[in-house]
């Protein structure tokens, strides 16, 4: 028998990527009057936020905003950047097609850099497993955010399959090439 509090325990050490995939799959095999019923939960817990997000709101959902992320694409592997673009997919509204559009071109940026980065390791072990992580938090808030087309969101996911491999592959290469890391895939 599961047990409540081990599944808690469990959903609160994976990663953030994880718990996201995890609820929009849960979300899928609910019926129509339990989804309506968490979404009246959600929309009261978001009451809390409200207030101290709506400045943050505001600008996810200014088309110029989203633009000027992407205008220099090497600062897409900015930490601070990478971390503006989390905020902007959790409160871009999801009919706001033109900020989607525009962060789409930025997330295929960042997936074209990303695809070259992740095939050298440098010292910085912990910078790559950020930037990893973000990365894969991006690609699957992107996959499941209704603002997307459903080309895009394929395009996505493919994005994020593409991450998530390179990311254990290079979890993989770190643990070989500095000995850092111990069956960190097993």
């Amino acid at each position: 028998m599961v047990l409540k509090e081990d599944v808690s325990a469990w959903f609160q050490n994976i990663e953030s990527y994880q718990r996201l995939d995890l609820l929009c799959g849960l979300l899928h095999l609910c019926s129509p009057l339990e989804f309506r019923f968490i979404g009246a939960f959600i929309e009261d817990q978001a009451r809390t936020d409200f207030s101290r997000l709506k400045e943050y709101e505001t600008k996810a959902n200014d088309h110029s905003e989203c633009f000027e992320i992407g205008k220099i694409p090497e600062k897409l592997l900015d930490p601070s950047v990478r971390r503006k673009i989390v905020l902007y997919l959790s409160l871009i509204h999801s009919d706001n097609t033109i900020c989607s559009h525009t962060l789409y071109g930025v997330l295929t940026k960042l997936y074209e850099m990303l695809t070259l980065r992740m095939g050298s390791v440098s010292e910085d072990q912990n910078n790559h497993c950020d930037m990893a992580k973000d990365v894969i938090l991006l690609f699957t808030m992107a996959a499941y955010h209704p603002a997307f087309t459903s080309c895009q969101r394929l395009d996505l996911y493919e994005y994020w399959q593409v991450a998530e491999k390179a990311f254990a592959k290079y979890l993989n290469k770190v643990t070989t090439e500095f000995g850092l890391y111990k069956n960190i895939l097993e």
